[in-house]
């Protein structure tokens, strides 16, 4: 489990740089006077992707938390 929230983790870090280029992009073409309805519509998806993995980061944090630590597993 800790293997799926850090590659969740990954996906979300590289989601947001994904957004933050779109964002430039459609500012980019709206500057130049360019049509930025498909950049818009694909930055409409990558915030909904990204959504999706924050949603999947806390259901899975959430799932750690309520593992119980025994004795063996706890580190001194």
């Amino acid at each position: 489990m800790l293997e799926h929230l850090a590659a969740a983790r990954r996906h979300a870090d590289e989601g947001q740089i994904r957004i933050l280029k779109q964002k430039q992009l459609i500012a980019t073409l709206g500057a130049s006077g360019e049509d930025t309805a498909a950049a818009e519509a694909g930055l409409h998806i990558l915030e909904e992707t990204q959504h999706n993995h924050l949603d999947l980061i806390e259901r899975l944090q959430d799932a750690l938390d309520k593992i119980p630590v025994t004795q063996g597993d706890a580190q001194s």
